[in-house]
């Protein structure tokens, strides 16, 4: 049998009533809930089940909600039985697979990624970076829009075959996506105003990397980790503010994580969290891998009636 591997997603896989089930149901979700709360200067659980209508589409506060329901719905899965070999996640998501690991606990998890989202918050209202998903085109292509753009425009998320996002000032972003679409390839804007995962996120990585001064080191890993930024394991002798200042200007290696993973052994995959968009990208790098996901009551209960020991 080969390894599994609990995956966690990032901003964007929000959506209006993540997480409530779990939170009415299971007294350490609601712990949880009330940490990152904490951590937050926010209600978390009231942003996420629908008492603060428009603030879930807000890094500073979809960020916070997206890490308490992943990490909630891995403490229901751990207490369900669920085993692992190792973590990853997509952006955010990296900071809770850090977490589940063990490598942060509850507190300095939560606080680590309130920082992060109020940096990102604070830089999206400041700029006007874009970032548009590009499907169908090669690296190649891509590469050549870019250089045709006449400004600063880079990619910064290889997800899976034929889906990569490109971020940067915003005219030259634009001017890339009409080359490419141009083409005959397909360039959809994303909902977001800032170029995450570019240079131009210098004065966030910075601010935030200046909060987390007092996390001088992780724990020791209990799973592997795969890292966003080299697209193979994470190890425990950096400093989470150094890392993590590293991964939020870095591109998002997903493709190259999880090839990296099944070459590793990994062959069952278990996405914890709202949506299910991190399955459907590894269905797309590999079809002759397990995919599953889970977000509720209901999901987890369905996904250990098919789940391995």
């Amino acid at each position: 049998m080969g390894k599994r591997a609990v995956i966690f997603p990032g901003q964007g896989a929000q959506y209006e009533g993540m997480g409530k089930e779990l939170y009415d149901g299971f007294g350490e979700v609601r712990d949880i809930y009330s940490a990152v709360s904490d951590a937050a200067g926010f209600d978390v659980g009231e942003v996420s089940f629908g008492g603060r209508v428009g603030d879930l589409g807000k890094t500073g506060y979809s960020q916070p909600a997206i890490f308490a329901m992943s990490l909630a719905g891995f403490a229901v899965y751990r207490k369900m039985g669920g085993t692992l070999d190792g973590v990853t996640g997509f952006s955010l998501g990296e900071c809770t697979a850090v977490c589940a690991a063990g490598g942060l606990d509850l507190d300095e998890g939560a606080f680590m990624v309130a920082a992060r989202a109020r940096a990102m918050q604070k830089e999206a209202e400041a700029c006007s970076g874009s970032m548009y998903a590009v499907m169908g085109a090669s690296e190649c292509a891509i590469r050549d829009a870019i250089a045709g753009s006449g400004g600063y425009a880079e990619m910064v998320n290889f997800n899976c075959p034929g889906q990569v996002v490109i971020a940067g000032e915003t005219g030259a972003v634009q001017k890339a996506a009409s080359a490419l679409q141009a083409s005959g390839f397909k360039a959809v804007k994303l909902n977001v105003n800032a170029a995450f995962h570019s240079k131009l996120m210098e004065n966030a990585a910075s601010g935030f990397s200046g909060e987390l001064g007092r996390l001088s080191s992780f724990r020791k890993f209990d799973v592997e980790v795969f890292s966003n930024v080299t697209g193979s394991l994470l190890t425990p002798d950096v400093s989470p503010s150094d890392y993590f200042r590293t991964q939020m200007l870095s591109p998002v290696r997903w493709q190259a994580i999880i090839e990296e993973m099944i070459r590793g052994g990994y062959d069952d995959f278990v996405e914890i969290g709202p949506s299910k968009v991190l399955s459907g990208m590894i269905r797309r790098i590999s079809k002759e891998v397990s995919v599953r996901n889970a977000e509720d009551p209901k999901g987890f209960d369905a996904l250990f009636v098919h789940l391995p020991n």
